[in-house]
């Protein structure tokens, strides 16, 4: 049965996606708001320091996972399909708030000369850079309206450079612990201007929710107290009480579907059942950040765009030249790091466990019996025998993985089905 018509379906329900959906729904717009991950829950992996958004040795706590690889340019013609959990692959959370359920939280405003950059430095030869086409007092009035809808703590009367702003923040800042006295004390002898960092959590009692308890847990974590602000338990929330919001988690969008004009109809996707869905809407919105948001436009090939996989193949064109990536501190020795997004089908609803194709053939270029432990007839995965244990790089180094199928040793490709046994 055909689904019923929305105003505007959002792909997407993290930092951007969330805020579309709460103004839109609470214009009286009807939204269908998707969502390829689920809710996180801090009881799900707790304060686990091998399995989170940014320790992922037994993986991401918060997605996404093995379905969903990348395929990265290594050197000079050189390529890697790079699972979720390794290093280079630039993950962000694919759940409800996705990244900013498990971000630091650091709420800062971009200065007045990042929305010229070009004018003010000019543009290094073969870039993309380029002046923004609004300016910073243009956008301050939503720096405020998302810094008191979502809640941010701090004070930037100290800063002599800070941006200018029509309203304090929400929140006061966050004291200083002993190291941070005793820096700031430093600062201030040699002339320096130090000021405590805005941050989305609640140094008081904020939207309902409570003051934070300095667990110290914030990055790649899940808050236990709900005390760290993002869209999971702010807009998304007020986008849903209107009534006029649905949303739908663990829905996997594949193309974006247009008219002979070239207009956005709506979207198709895979429901949590793994069944195709087509959602048409008025309005399409695609904030799936980054690399998923080029990656979906490139996939939605029509007769009014017949250059899409072209422009995916080659590295040629606007989207994958501007699509970058710079890789966390610790996570790869290869910063920056530039990730083409490739266009590529989706899995169908029967074989959503099966190998990616891009696995398969990276495995058969580098041998002629192609992958050590697959092939290309061997799809959908099916348990093997004598899966080898791989040790875990940890503090405690207590413990190894046993992996079925263990991960294969040139592609890198595995299922989750991670136990610890002894080592």
């Amino acid at each position: 049965m055909a689904l019923r018509h929305v105003h505007a379906v959002v792909v997407g329900a993290g930092a951007g996606g969330g805020v579309v959906a709460k103004e839109l729904s609470e214009a009286g717009l009807t939204v269908a708001l998707l969502e390829r991950g689920g809710w996180a829950s801090f009881e799900t992996h707790d304060h686990d320091d091998l399995i989170n958004q940014r320790t992922t040795a037994l993986g991401n706590a918060f997605g996404p996972d093995e379905r969903h690889p990348r395929v990265v340019e290594a050197g000079p013609g050189k390529w890697e399909t790079v699972m979720p959990d390794a290093g280079g692959y630039g993950n962000n959370a694919a759940c409800v708030g996705s990244g900013t359920v498990s971000y630091g939280a650091m709420g800062w405003r971009f200065m007045e000369q990042d929305f010229r950059m070009r004018t003010t430095y000019g543009a290094p030869a073969g870039s993309t850079l380029e002046d923004w086409p609004i300016s910073y007092a243009e956008l301050e009035p939503f720096y405020e309206m998302a810094e008191w809808e979502i809640g941010v703590a701090g004070d930037m009367t100290t800063n002599p450079h800070a941006p200018p702003r029509r309203r304090p923040y929400p929140m006061p800042p966050f004291p200083y612990n002993r190291e941070g006295r005793m820096l700031e004390a430093a600062a201030r002898k040699i002339g320096l201007h130090p000021f405590p960092i805005p941050m989305l959590r609640n140094s008081v009692p904020f939207g309902g929710r409570n003051a934070c308890i300095a667990c110290r847990y914030c990055v790649g974590f899940a808050c236990e107290i709900n005390a760290k602000n993002g869209t999971h338990n702010t807009v998304i929330p007020a986008a849903l009480a209107t009534g006029n919001c649905e949303l739908r988690t663990n829905c996997l969008a594949s193309e974006v579907v247009v008219d002979d004009r070239g207009r956005a109809r709506g979207v198709r996707y895979f429901d949590a059942a793994g069944h195709a869905q087509y959602q048409t809407a008025d309005l399409v919105v695609v904030a799936a950040a980054a690399i998923e948001t080029a990656r979906l436009l490139l996939n939605s090939k029509s007769s009014c765009f017949r250059a899409a996989r072209a422009i995916a193949t080659t590295g040629s064109g606007a989207i994958s030249r501007a699509t970058r990536i710079a890789a966390r501190s610790g996570s790869s020795p290869r910063t920056p790091m530039t990730t083409w997004v490739r266009a590529r089908p989706l899995p169908s609803a029967t074989r959503r466990t099966a190998i990616p194709a891009s696995a398969v053939a990276a495995c058969s270029r580098t041998s002629s019996s192609g992958c050590p432990m697959i092939s290309p007839g061997s799809v959908p995965l099916a348990r093997r025998a004598g899966a080898r244990r791989t040790r875990i790089s940890s503090a405690a180094s207590i413990a190894a993985v046993w992996s079925w199928p263990a991960r294969c040793r040139r592609c890198r490709y595995s299922t989750r089905g991670y136990r610890l046994i002894p080592w």
